[in-house]
């Protein structure tokens, strides 16, 4: 059959739909009708891993499982020729699931697994390595956090996000002995309205995207560090080194521009070959924004790091060099006599039009660390996706890879600048990190060059910076208080994951809404009603309000507000506009030119109503409410 012919898939996705663990009756019978699909299940992962010249092992499950009933799933493994007799495999689940997280659909999984029968702790340990591995060009990865005890499964969650699986793993550190955590990264493909073709295709993409998760793991280069706390960045696993070209990326207000000055100073004062994240956790321990601020761009460091942001007008001439004009006076020296070129056309000679090579900035700071090999040089691009990164690296964008740097590698380059005619090349004690805001999904038109030249971190949202922040509405001044005091409080925490929870339902995770908007809550002067209300006001509801295009009822439900019953009542901070009582024109209400668009307004009072705040948060179902939902 050849490769791209699929057939039989669909079979399967029908038999499971009507038999996946059902009783039977007859073991002939039922084998007869079950068997043939769990053989075509095997042909169709069998013709991937041929694709992808990938081993394929079957793991001997056969179509029916104990106490006589129908598999409720079907899993194949699919592995690298040298890493076969590893319990890691990319395996391909297909099943039906009535979990939260996959809407109760019929789905097929691409999974980086592990067979939990012939692991070792150490296997287990390898695993946790898939939270390091990150390619933000891969989207839909959902990290399966699950406890491990005597080879027995407890799934604690899933999560869209790796911040969030770090997060609660280092929750779940007390582990008793036996107890361990598997991870799992997993693709999940809908297909109960998709065709076989659709069906190979995409299963051929999610196994194509997590081929290199699973080399990652599996190579023996990563095996010296598995320690994947958070403890050291808030936003990013510790991994060993900072890497020469780093990208911090994520949604507005996640701290991307403050994180990128601490890791300015901590590569400055790094006295050895490499810089180890944890030196950012130290001085995030010693010293803040303000006093880091003050030593990278007035004391110490100033001349060792440099600032620009891009933006459309950005480019080569002022990053590298570029021709500029000058006007000058016949009797005025020529300090700068090099490459000028004079228009003496004019009627008036006293004055002449020269042309001169104007130093970049970047150029700038690459000279300096070349003369100055014993100390390190940073160079930060904020908002490094809105300028045109061919237009302003050119050549250079071959020159920033770490094997193309100048200095002890052997594969070091050199390029002869256009305008100057200079040799040039970047020396490796220079860092370039960017920040990248993923609002406006630049991260996905970003050059795949550049791409593929930097280390891109993720910052999420982070509420635990916030979690000591509690607020009420006071008797003449609104107080922070106690954590041991709930009379008429609330966390700002809570209306941060509900807020974003919802967003993530409506929109994306890319457009959520970063701690750092609320962060001035937590110096206590300001920690009060009236400075959370001017956060919403000026900040938070015209970033909705951006986000949604003016589709005021996706705002209002972001806001936790009940859009069936969406009046003014004082706890509403988007209502629908009544006009019951005015004759607004001077016709009938049914005259077929009249189109009744609903008009909403934003009643900013209410943000001062506690149970504004309070509709905000997300509501934890009891098994009481469930079965009322349900009902």
């Amino acid at each position: 059959m050849p490769m791209d012919k699929v057939t039989g898939i669909n079979d399967v996705i029908l038999f499971m739909n009507e038999y996946a663990g059902k009783k039977y009756s007859e073991s002939g019978k039922a084998k007869a009708i079950a068997a043939p699909k769990r053989k075509a299940f095997n042909d169709f992962c069998d013709k991937i891993a041929q694709k992808f010249s990938l081993e394929f092992i079957n793991p001997k499950i056969e179509w029916q499982m104990r106490s006589k009933r129908f598999s409720n799933y079907y899993w194949n493994q699919l592995k690298k020729k040298e890493w076969e007799d590893a319990p890691q495999s990319i395996s391909i689940f297909i099943q039906k699931d009535k979990k939260k997280y996959l809407d109760e659909c019929f789905h097929l999984s691409v999974v980086i697994e592990m067979k939990d029968s012939d692991s070792k702790i150490d296997d287990y340990k390898k695993q946790e390595k898939l939270l390091k591995w990150n390619d933000v060009s891969v989207k839909g990865i959902e990290y399966r956090v699950i406890k491990m005890m005597d080879k027995t499964e407890n799934e604690i969650g899933v999560f869209l996000n790796r911040n969030d699986a770090i997060r609660k793993i280092n929750k779940e550190n007390d582990r008793e002995k036996n107890e361990y955590i598997k991870i799992q990264l997993a693709k999940t493909i809908r297909i109960d309205k998709m065709n076989e073709e659709d069906i190979f295709l995409e299963t051929c993409k999610a196994v194509d995207e997590l081929i290199p998760a699973y080399s990652y793991i599996m190579s023996e280069e990563n095996n010296d560090d598995n320690d994947v706390s958070i403890e050291g960045c808030e936003h990013t696993v510790n991994t060993k080194n900072i890497a020469l070209n780093t990208i911090l990326y994520g949604p507005p207000g996640t701290g991307k521009t403050y994180e990128v000055i601490y890791y300015a100073l901590a590569i400055c004062q790094s006295k050895g070959k490499e810089v180890s994240c944890k030196d950012i956790r130290k001085l995030k321990e010693t010293k803040d924004i303000k006093e880091v601020t003050k030593e990278c761009f007035e004391k110490e460091y100033k001349e060792q790091i440099n600032f620009v942001t891009f933006h459309q007008s950005y480019g080569y001439e002022e990053f590298i060099e570029g021709i500029k004009p000058v006007m000058k006076y016949d009797d005025e020296e020529d300090k700068n006599n090099t490459h000028s070129y004079t228009d003496e056309g004019s009627e008036e000679r006293e004055q002449k039009l020269e042309y001169k090579i104007s130093i970049g900035r970047f150029k700038e700071i690459c000279n300096k660390a070349q003369k100055d090999k014993s100390k390190k040089y940073v160079f930060i691009i904020d908002e490094i996706n809105r300028g045109n990164i061919s237009k302003i690296f050119g050549e250079l964008i071959t020159l920033i890879e770490d094997t193309k740097r100048d200095g002890d590698n052997k594969e070091s380059l050199k390029v002869k600048l256009p305008y100057s005619g200079e040799d040039f090349s970047v020396p490796d004690n220079v860092y370039i990190l960017g920040t990248m805001n993923t609002a406006d999904r630049s991260i996905a038109k970003i050059d795949t060059a550049l791409r593929r030249r930097f280390s891109f971190v993720e910052m999420m949202p982070n509420s635990d910076i916030l979690k000591d922040i509690k607020i009420k509405r006071g008797e003449e001044n609104d107080v922070m208080v106690e954590k041991d005091n709930n009379d008429e409080e609330f966390s700002v925490a809570d209306i941060l994951d509900g807020i974003n929870e919802r967003i993530e339902i409506l929109l994306d995770r890319e457009h959520t809404i970063g701690h750092a908007f609320f962060t001035p809550l937590l110096d206590e002067a300001n920690c009060n009603i009236s400075k959370l209300m001017s956060i919403f006001k000026d900040k938070i509801i015209p970033l909705l309000q951006e986000y949604f295009y003016d589709d005021y009822e996706k705002i209002a439900l972001v806001l936790g507000e009940n859009i069936d019953d969406i009046e003014q009542n004082g706890k509403n901070v988007i209502y629908k506009k009544s006009y019951e009582n005015k004759r607004i024109f001077n016709c009938k209400k049914n005259n077929e030119l009249i189109k009744e668009n609903p008009v909403y307004e934003i009643d900013y009072k209410a943000l001062d109503n506690i149970e504004t705040y309070n509709q905000m948060k997300i509501e934890e179902l009891t098994d009481e409410l469930v079965g009322d939902k349900n009902a």
